[in-house]
């Protein structure tokens, strides 16, 4: 009798059949979402805060990203002025952006594949294992675990994207806003919160070793083993924090569709979503139907030529994109340089190993900031003039350090550098993103993300790789070539693309 009653319990649950009657369904809900948190999810739509609800899953997803991303930008800063022994941190960055631009082919077709939310969740994951590898900095540890963040780097920022738009579409929707206007506020929140990672990251760093020089006899600005696992035992614990954080607080894209259509069905008795889309599952479906459903579905999808790897190929024969590989390239170049060079023999040589942290501090808040209001002010002026005043911040701040010798702790002009740096570093980031996003048709958009991921990953590899060889001074000038190579190209895209309107 117990058994029967646990056998109709079971039959009533919808969560059940999810999970243990079709593999497919079993995937979708390890990739995204809580048994037990999401009948409460599903509570707190049906009472009419959907609206709610996306911003919420919009916060979880940035704080993530925030957690996560505190680690990986304070060893990604400190890796080319660490002591790891037998191995090197600019070798591993350099490894890491090599794999990255490979996985980049494979970025669209890894989230098709496995989704959004599992991408970015098995990312952070990833980034925990290239903590240990640092903790424990044997080249046969070290340089495996940095290829495997490489490889999840595209798989991540795709399935940022993807999920970002997905839930600011049904924001709109729930709010009646514009499409537009939605994704705008919901990729300037994120980034304001993600950009804060920069600040987190390195303060945990300068504070770890500022109080290690302090109880230090030697006088010496080098830090102490201890404080070195000490530190990287501390961004260990932000990622598993992230990693907890995605894995209960954000559903999957596959859960929130079907909890729509559950509560469209409530809402209209007489309309059944399932004809619609196939990919609805009935509760009271039994086994051998869903599995007749997944083995029908698998059978109707045809694949369009332009899937998979080819898709970010491909999609280089438009000539917006092709035009702006070029600026691509001076985004790597400048990350690159600002990562490796200007935290090794810039900051280091100036104020110290210990102060490294601050000074990106400065970087990560000024982009925080730049983040929100750089958006709106390119709305009001146009965005070719941000683009010259982003240009302008990088090339003004290289040419001062190409002829200028700063001078020993001048710790004013090392963070007015940082801060000028930052607000270019976020017209890359936030501006050339929308874009994008602009001026492609909507099934390019996320090739055309892993294309400026990929040769942004080209340009910081090939700096990391001849980090150890060129001097200061070169490495300048390729900073500066690219640039000026960078922003000729976009006005060319400009001038390009008003032509083409105008006809």
């Amino acid at each position: 009798k117990k058994k029967q009653e646990k056998t109709n319990k079971n039959n009533n649950n919808p969560y059940f059949h999810t999970f243990f009657s079709s593999r497919k369904y079993f995937l979708v809900q390890m990739e995204g979402i809580s048994p037990l948190l999401s009948s409460f999810r599903a509570q707190r739509q049906t009472r009419g805060n959907e609206s709610f609800n996306y911003m919420g899953y919009l916060i979880f997803l940035s704080v993530s990203f925030l957690f996560s991303f505190t680690a990986f930008q304070g060893v990604q800063n400190l890796a080319s002025s660490l002591d790891l022994n037998q191995s090197s941190g600019s070798t591993a960055v350099a490894v890491l952006y090599v794999f990255f631009t490979i996985a980049c082919l494979f970025g669209p077709y890894m989230v098709e594949k496995f989704g959004s939310k599992l991408c970015m969740l098995v990312q952070q994951i990833f980034i925990g294992i290239l903590m240990l590898g640092y903790l424990y900095p044997y080249p046969w540890i070290l340089y495996p675990s940095a290829a495997l963040v490489g490889i999840g780097s595209s798989a991540i920022w795709t399935g940022q994207g993807d999920y970002v738009s997905f839930i600011a579409e049904k924001y709109a929707k729930s709010k009646g806003l514009e499409l537009t206007s939605a994704s705008g506020l919901f990729q300037g929140i994120f980034f304001c919160i993600f950009q804060l990672s920069q600040v987190s990251g390195n303060l945990i760093s300068s504070f770890i070793m500022q109080s290690d020089r302090a109880s230090s006899t030697s006088g010496d600005d080098k830090p102490s083993q201890k404080a070195v696992n000490f530190l990287f035992l501390v961004y260990i614990i932000c990622d598993v924090v992230a990693v907890f954080i995605i894995a209960l607080f954000v559903p999957s894209k596959q859960f929130l569709q079907n909890t729509s259509r559950q509560i469209q069905l409530q809402s209209n008795p007489n309309d059944d979503p399932t004809q619609d889309d196939v990919s609805f599952i009935k509760p009271e479906e039994d086994e051998t139907n869903l599995r007749d459903l997944a083995s029908d579905q698998r059978k109707t999808v045809v694949p369009t030529k332009n899937t998979g790897i080819m898709q970010t190929i491909l999609v280089l024969k438009n000539p917006k994109l092709f035009l702006l590989v070029p600026l691509f390239l001076a985004f790597g170049f400048e990350s690159g340089f600002l990562w490796g060079d200007f935290t090794a023999q810039i900051i280091k040589k100036s104020i110290g190993q210990s102060n490294i942290g601050f000074a990106m501090a400065v970087f990560g808040g000024v982009n925080a900031i730049a983040s929100i209001t750089l958006g709106k002010i390119s709305d009001i002026i146009g965005r070719p003039i941000v683009f010259f005043l982003g240009f302008l911040s990088h090339f003004a701040c290289a040419l001062y350090l190409l002829l200028v010798e700063i001078k020993q702790n001048d710790y004013t002009t090392i963070f007015v550098i940082a801060g000028v740096w930052a607000i270019g570093d976020c017209v890359w980031n936030a501006i050339l993103s929308a874009t994008l996003s602009g001026c492609l048709n909507k099934s390019e958009v996320n090739a055309a993300f892993s294309n400026l991921k990929m040769w942004q990953s080209i340009a910081i590899a090939t700096s990391f790789f001849y980090s150890n060889y060129l001097s200061i001074d070169t490495k300048l000038i390729i900073l500066i070539s690219s640039l000026v190579f960078g922003i000729i190209s976009y006005f060319v895209n400009v001038a390009f693309f008003s032509l083409e309107s105008r006809n």
